[in-house]
């Protein structure tokens, strides 16, 4: 594709060896001046806005070869002996972040603040958060994986752009840095779906039922794997939640950042009921019931069940005292359940309702099988 030609007096930014510099014609010259700035997002836009302006001064009739040496001064910002560029604001970026949580975090989800909190922790880890000295933010965050360096990158630009409207920035110097970053190729979100087979469900729930440490948490397995809910619906059970047909999922544990809270509603709707099986009436039936108020699945000390604990702990040990199954992460039984729906030709509407999920998910998803079949004859 042919090169767009500059437009008549118009001034370009080139690059040459990774640092910028502006080109441009007047009367029949070409001129040519380094601005001392690298080819990184930043820079780029401090090179833009310099163009920008060196432009405005040949349209004008303000431009002056003679006066070349001190143009490039200016430029490169050494002095300041021409039209003055508007102050540069540049607070901390910690700063600059704390007064944006303060407008970000109204209304937030416990997951959303989460991820502040996040950020926060990482700001404070940075080597500087001095924005004169963005490249080397930006050489600190490369050290990081891809994917955290994508996640901050885009925080901060968000953080910039906001303080940009708010008039408490001049430049955004993390604008485009995210985008810069690749991403190493991943499988599907299909990849990641282990379900577990009938026979290797039930001889989970039986293990857990016959291991002298971790039984408390039997009938919690048996549930999670005969309703398919999320883990952070189950925890804050309540007694009176479980009807005399139905049991009303209400209710989240999610992990804030600064521990624990439960909330009302769940991740993808307010409110909804899963009808009571034979299976369910067993193991709800098997259980002491509490007061109203008292949690159906207490720890041990009578507490909120902590999921990272019971991960590892409860059921890698149990799991691993079971070498024919290949182990997978608790989050499988939720996969199970709608791949054993499947198997047995229930609707994707109804699995959908019962999981609180959409129909398009349970199809692209979960549309696996548990048991092992034989390839037909062709």
């Amino acid at each position: 594709m042919p090169k767009k030609r500059a437009k008549r007096g118009s001034v370009q930014v080139g690059e040459c060896h990774d640092s910028l510099r502006l080109l441009w014609t007047y009367q029949g010259k070409r001129y040519v001046l380094a601005l001392g700035l690298r080819n990184i997002p930043y820079h780029q836009k401090l090179a833009n806005d310099r163009a920008l302006w060196l432009t405005r001064e040949i349209q004008y009739g303000r431009f002056h070869p003679e006066k070349l040496d001190q143009y490039r001064d200016f430029l490169r910002g050494e002095k300041a002996s021409l039209l003055e560029l508007p102050t540069v604001k540049a607070p901390p970026l910690s700063q600059l972040w704390q007064q944006y949580l303060e407008v970000r975090n109204l209304g937030k989800s416990p997951s959303t603040i989460r991820q502040y909190n996040w950020v926060t922790r990482h700001i404070a880890r940075l080597p500087t958060d001095d924005l004169r000295q963005v490249q080397a933010i930006l050489d600190a965050i490369a050290k990081l994986s891809p994917d955290v360096q994508k996640r901050l990158l885009t925080q901060f630009c968000a953080c910039a752009k906001w303080a940009q409207k708010s008039g408490l920035l001049t430049d955004n110097p993390f604008l485009g840095a995210a985008a810069a970053v690749k991403l190493p190729q991943r499988g599907t979100v299909e990849d990641e779906i282990h379900p577990f087979s009938r026979a290797e469900r039930d001889q989970i729930i039986q293990a857990f039922r016959n291991d002298r440490h971790y039984q408390h948490y039997a009938n919690l397995v048996a549930f999670l794997f005969f309703t398919g809910c999320r883990p952070c619906e189950v925890l804050p059970l309540q007694w009176k939640q479980i009807k005399a047909c139905y049991i009303l999922f209400d209710k989240d544990r999610v992990d804030t950042g600064k521990g624990y809270q439960t909330k009302q509603g769940l991740k993808t709707q307010k409110w909804r009921r899963f009808p009571i099986n034979e299976q369910l009436r067993f193991i709800l039936a098997d259980m002491e019931r509490g007061d109203d108020e008292s949690l159906v699945f207490p720890s041990v000390k009578g507490t909120y069940i902590q999921w990272n604990n019971f991960t590892n702990r409860a059921w890698k040990s149990v799991l691993s005292k079971l070498p024919e199954i290949e182990y997978c992460n608790p989050y499988q039984m939720r996969h199970s359940f709608v791949s054993h729906c499947r198997s047995l030709n229930v609707p994707s509407i109804q699995v959908a309702e019962w999981i609180g999920n959409s129909v398009e998910m349970v199809d692209r998803v979960y549309a696996q099988v548990t048991e092992s079949h034989s390839v037909p004859l062709l």
